[in-house]
């Protein structure tokens, strides 16, 4: 991929560089060296995904435009957030989607950093395009942080599941929700915290149903119902049996 410099205008601060791939289309106002390791992630990131999921490549894809900001409080002061919650986004649009990240490091390996959060908006964008129904939100979220804790070698190998160790504060320090809050709630109505605890209890959903023997089929059951118009709670129950015992 060719990674070119933008000019600056005089409402910008620093100068914009944008890396073209061939699946995306991504600014950032940090580094070169810095954008091509993002551009390499996430084309690594969706040739994993597609060989998962058995996607094949397009040879002429409609790119994602994602912009890389500084931190995750930029990404807040963008859409006015004022909770401290929000590090990215996607927007799905027939016009032209995009997604915003930020370029945050890790100084522990309990901080989510820009990588993670680039991973996770794509996940978004990838399951919109390519799977053929709309899942509820704990699902979408769940997937979404399941996949975004890929990582890759130098020999092009890659592994996926292990835990998402920046979301410990929402699984263990925070109150749990509900099983029918996390099921059937969705995320918009909750407060701050509550919202941390949503993603790491959708993420622990979407690991335990993946691996746990005792649970083998009861996803791909669940998913299948919600494909074929039936109600959350009559779905998940079907599925899952007893909510209070999973």
């Amino acid at each position: 991929f060719a990674v070119a410099l933008l000019a600056p205008t005089p409402a910008l601060a620093a100068k914009w560089l944008r890396a073209d791939t061939h699946n995306f289309v991504i600014y950032s106002s940090g580094g070169r060296q810095e954008l091509t390791s993002f551009a390499t992630k996430v084309e690594q990131f969706d040739a994993t995904l597609r060989l998962l999921f058995k996607v094949d490549p397009d040879p002429h894809p409609e790119r994602l435009t994602i912009y890389m900001l500084r931190s995750s409080d930029s990404v807040a002061d963008l859409i006015g957030d004022k909770s401290g919650m929000v590090a990215g986004f996607y927007r799905p649009s027939k016009y032209g989607s995009f997604a915003v990240a930020n370029r945050d490091d890790s100084y522990s390996r309990y901080d989510l950093n820009g990588d993670t959060v680039l991973l996770h908006e794509y996940a978004h964008h990838f399951m919109f395009h390519h799977f053929a129904y709309a899942y509820p939100a704990w699902y979408v979220e769940g997937f979404a942080e399941f996949v975004a804790t890929a990582e890759f070698a130098r020999n092009g190998d890659f592994s996926l599941g292990r835990a998402p160790l920046f979301r410990v504060y929402g699984l263990f320090a925070a109150e749990q929700l509900p099983i029918e809050t996390l099921l059937f709630n969705g995320i918009d109505k909750l407060a701050p915290l509550q919202r941390e605890t949503y993603y790491g209890e959708s993420w622990l959903l979407v690991h335990m149903l993946g691996k746990d023997p005792a649970r083998k089929g009861q996803l791909d059951v669940y998913l299948r119902a919600i494909a074929q118009g039936k109600p959350e709670r009559e779905a998940a129950t079907a599925a899952f049996g007893d909510l209070a015992a999973l």
